[in-house]
């Protein structure tokens, strides 16, 4: 087919991606890249304006205690839902649904979602929600699905349906790590729920996201065409829980060196929260190698001891003294060298990043080609032709290329 002309920055990921899962920021991402169909440059320019609001000014200093307000965040994901929305005008994002409009199926009066019929991309915030039946994460669809009775017995069988909440609650939801935000309480069907972060249950989405593969797509085919998934950073190891020698002859005393034990363990458990190695292993087995339909992307080091809340004031882009100046330089500094750096054998069982990258991007440009080529209406739908004309912009993709830990499936 002829190659059309591009701009880069109006590439959209949703023409390329059939679902994104996302987990606390990842799940942020994935309802600003899914649920919104925005640009990865908006995306950016979004985490970069709304960081300070969220991190800017603590709310306690006290251990144990909720250090930040949670209002700036609804606030902020409110502004960004209404600057992008395409489904009514004048829309100040408090209302705006996250589940997508779905009709009713006649035959079990349950809302239906259909993998083979024309849709746009679909996304999924993991959670975790307070439930004596509950082990795995809680998933906030923007679809309803529902496991049937011949859906593989070996997958992961979360909750059903979509929850009707709005995307800040989706938002809030999911980004409620303990100690930082408020978790979020909310009616729903006539129960209250309160959700947190869904890193207490899976930090890494890419087991529920393959999970729903095999149950959506049941026996129409066995493996998705892609798996992308996209980390935070590997953690550091060296001491997995035990304590480091403190130098001087303090480091002797009993009392000392067990409170540094207890320290050790408790950072270790911190660790294991926010980190999806070995999630990522078992899909790694599972995909039987990086050569096949997974892949992924993980900063190796220059990440391992950045708190969560890490937001300090420095230079950024030529820029002094821009709030999360120094934060954000950090970030892209190591991430610029992981991409850049050759194959480690200690950490990469195939390809060194750059390679990685370079793959999972052909591989979606020709699916996104494919689609192209084939047209018709679940084209012009997955596409959001209907979408953009109701928000009064063209929004076509006019090009090729490629856009937290997202799969194509």
């Amino acid at each position: 087919m002829t190659q059309k002309a591009f701009v880069e920055d109006e590439l959209l990921p949703c023409h390329y991606f059939d679902f994104m899962y996302g987990t606390s920021t990842g799940g942020l991402i994935a309802t600003m890249l899914g649920r919104l169909r925005m640009t990865v440059n908006d995306c950016l320019e979004v985490y970069r304006s709304v960081g300070n609001d969220l991190f800017g000014r603590r709310k306690s200093s006290i251990p144990l205690a909720t250090k930040y307000y949670h209002e700036p965040l609804e606030r902020a994901v409110q502004d960004i839902v209404g600057s992008h929305c395409y489904e009514h005008e004048n829309c100040d994002g408090k209302e705006d649904m996250h589940p997508i409009a779905s009709e009713v199926d006649p035959a079990t009066g349950l809302m239906s979602f259909d993998v083979n019929s024309p849709r746009v991309c679909q996304s999924c915030c993991l959670t975790a929600t307070h439930d004596r039946n509950l082990s795995e994460a809680y998933l906030l669809r923007t679809y309803p699905h529902y496991y049937s009775e011949t859906a593989p017995n070996w997958i992961t069988r979360y909750n059903e349906g979509a929850e009707q909440l709005k995307i800040w609650e989706v938002t809030r939801a999911t980004s409620a790590a303990p100690f930082y935000f408020k978790m979020l309480e909310v009616e729903i069907e006539g129960q209250y729920k309160s959700f947190k972060d869904g890193g207490i249950r899976e930090n890494n989405p890419s087991g529920a996201a393959l999970s729903e593969f095999h149950s959506l797509y049941e026996g129409g085919s066995d493996n998705p065409a892609l798996l992308l998934s996209v980390g935070t950073g590997r953690p550091d190891h060296s001491q997995d829980g035990f304590a480091a020698a403190w130098p001087g002859p303090f480091g002797n005393i009993p009392f000392i060196r067990t409170a540094l034990e207890k320290r050790a363990v408790l950072q270790n458990l911190l660790i294991k929260y926010t980190e999806g190695e070995k999630q990522h292993a078992q899909m790694r087995e599972h995909a039987r190698g990086e050569h096949t339909w997974y892949k992924r992307l993980n900063v190796t080091d220059g990440l391992q001891n950045m708190p969560l809340d890490n937001w300090v004031n420095g230079e950024w882009q030529g820029k002094k003294d821009v709030p999360g100046g120094a934060s954000l330089t950090r970030m892209e500094t190591v991430t610029a060298a992981y991409l850049a750096r050759e194959f480690d054998g200690k950490v990469d069982t195939y390809a060194p990043p750059s390679i990685m990258l370079q793959q999972a991007a052909e591989k979606l440009v020709r699916q996104r080609r494919a689609r192209e080529l084939e047209g018709g209406e679940r084209w012009e739908t997955f596409a959001g032709k209907h979408l953009h004309k109701r928000r009064g912009s063209s929004g076509e993709l006019e090009g090729v290329g490629n856009g937290k830990g997202t799969p194509a499936s």
